[in-house]
């Protein structure tokens, strides 16, 4: 399931008495457009135990765009649903318009915010109430068609480069897709654990870029490091690889 982030508070008042539960999930925890199509369908489901209001939007990036100033190239289609009890609703999402970038993935989100129906039975009391209403964010990757290579075998191509000086892993990635990290793990010749990437910290690699990782380090590296990760594929799963740590990358990035 999706996590989902407490996205606004109604009705707060002096006190209160409960706080509803978030009810809607979305199928899949990334969206792939392939830009031959220039749509996909995605669904959601209600698995709660009563009707609730759902508004959904996509944006470029911008967590704080709302829906009527969020900025991209998609329409959804229906922006606004009442999803009843224990039934599912499909969000049909259209390229409506240009994609700046042509030769490798663009990343959009996708935010679906669920507004739980207010309790008659407590306002007609005179209740105080603290609603939620509950926010789910997703990444949305653009494919444009003829991309080189395959988005599957992306994470083949990244070059890997432990710089002891500053105690950090630098990943190339020459490819015009997104690779994101399940784990990233730094391993000694004897197969010890060097370092691993902390829970909290974005794992995303953007096409054609470098970046730096902080590991949390368990005791000193020590030469022939190897690095073992696994990445999220189109499905939410993982693919696990394995490269030696190279003294540089000097690989030339797609441009």
């Amino acid at each position: 399931m999706i996590s989902l982030i407490k996205y606004s508070m109604a009705l707060a008042l002096c006190g209160w008495a409960g706080m509803s539960a978030a009810a809607i999930v979305i199928h899949g925890t990334r969206v792939v457009i392939d830009g031959a199509a220039g749509e996909v369908t995605v669904q959601v489901q209600n698995n709660g135990k009563q009707p609730v209001l759902m508004q959904a939007w996509i944006d470029d990036g911008d967590f704080a765009a709302t829906p009527q100033k969020a900025k991209s190239p998609f329409v959804l289609t229906p922006p606004v649903a009442r999803i009843e009890a224990q039934k599912g609703q499909a969000l049909r999402v259209i390229r409506m318009g240009d994609v700046a970038e042509r030769r490798q993935e663009s990343l959009f989100w996708l935010n679906v915010v669920e507004i739980p129906p207010k309790p008659a039975e407590n306002l007609a009391a005179g209740d105080n109430l603290l609603m939620f209403s509950f926010r789910t964010r997703i990444k949305v990757f653009y494919r444009p068609a003829g991309l080189a290579g395959t988005a599957a075998r992306a994470h083949e191509q990244l070059c890997f480069s432990y710089d002891a000086a500053a105690r950090k892993l630098r990943v190339s990635n020459p490819t015009p897709y997104h690779i994101t990290f399940r784990s990233l793990l730094l391993r000694r010749a004897d197969g010890s654990m060097a370092g691993e990437l902390p829970s909290r910290q974005d794992r995303m690699i953007a096409p054609a870029s470098e970046r730096a990782f902080d590991l949390q380090l368990k005791g000193a590296p020590s030469a022939g490091l190897a690095v073992h990760y696994s990445v999220i594929n189109d499905f939410g799963g993982d693919t696990s690889g394995q490269s030696k740590s190279a003294a540089s990358c000097q690989q030339k990035l797609a441009s």
